[in-house]
């Protein structure tokens, strides 16, 4: 699936495009936080797209420049223990 569809809390349905997904490790994310959104330059997001890249176990290359991006992480215990999480990136354009 390429797309995820999320509604507000007002009831407005935006669509997504998945452009990653990640395993990772909750000890790990001291590393490369995810939740980091606050770029002080262009260089800076690229560096975080690109650490995003190298972890993602599916990337697609956004195609334009995104308006919003959505991130959802759940448990996910297979590869890390009681540790482990699942990580989709999404951008709405």
């Amino acid at each position: 699936c390429r797309f995820l569809y999320f509604t507000d809390a007002y009831g407005k349905e935006m669509q997504y495009e998945i452009i990653a997904a990640i395993e990772y490790d909750i000890k790990d994310i001291g590393e490369w936080d995810f939740r980091e959104r606050d770029f002080s330059c262009l260089e800076d997001g690229k560096a975080w797209m690109e650490q995003l890249r190298a972890r993602a176990l599916h990337f697609r290359q956004p195609e334009g420049e995104a308006k919003r991006m959505i991130t959802l992480s759940t448990c996910d215990r297979r590869r890390y223990g009681k540790d482990g999480r699942f990580l989709m990136v999404a951008l709405s354009f």
